[in-house]
């Protein structure tokens, strides 16, 4: 070799055969260096692969667990009775009280004329109510609400429960848990 080149770089040995290594060896050899520094960084035998599966899982969970929080949630803002065990059921009868309900005192006026008892205001709603009504008044007697129309006619609602199955009871105390 041309010794101008030599001088160029001294700390370069240009005389040496070259060296052929093959492929298998040169994995051999970083692998080898990898087991070597993972050991000085506690790190062996790809336990960060296993890491970030559990990692991974672990966040999939907490995600499962926000998405049925807010599921639940929204659906007890439209129906706070949603996981309740018992209904109220609407009945079939309807019954003409004939005389004009306008407030929530000719209402339960109309309401003692018709069916005679003790009752309590619960609320008043703007529904459809009866046959052409639109505006209702809502008592309560025990388990049965009666609901006054503004059309002049008279409803009521029964508590009716039913017994919850084991999974059914599992099922929405995990979700109250949660």
């Amino acid at each position: 070799m041309d010794d101008d080149i030599k001088k160029l770089n001294p700390s370069v040995n240009y005389d040496a055969p070259p060296i052929k290594k093959n492929i298998n060896i040169m994995l051999d050899e970083s692998r080898s260096k990898r087991e070597e520094y993972s050991s000085d960084i506690g790190i062996k035998n790809n336990n960060d692969e296993t890491f970030f599966k559990y990692f991974t899982f672990i966040l999939t969970i907490i995600f499962i667990i926000i998405i049925l929080n807010i599921t639940v949630a929204s659906y007890k803002m439209i129906d706070p009775d949603l996981f309740s065990p018992c209904r109220n059921v609407l009945s079939d009868e309807i019954i003409d009280v004939y005389s004009s309900v306008d407030n929530q005192e000719t209402a339960r006026a109309a309401l003692i004329q018709r069916v005679p008892g003790e009752y309590s205001f619960v609320e008043s709603k703007i529904e459809s109510c009866g046959i052409y009504g639109t505006f209702s008044y809502h008592f309560t007697d025990g388990n049965t609400t009666y609901i006054v129309c503004d059309d002049e006619t008279v409803t009521h609602t029964d508590m009716v429960c039913k017994k919850q199955r084991v999974t059914q009871r599992f099922f929405i105390s995990i979700i109250t848990i949660i």
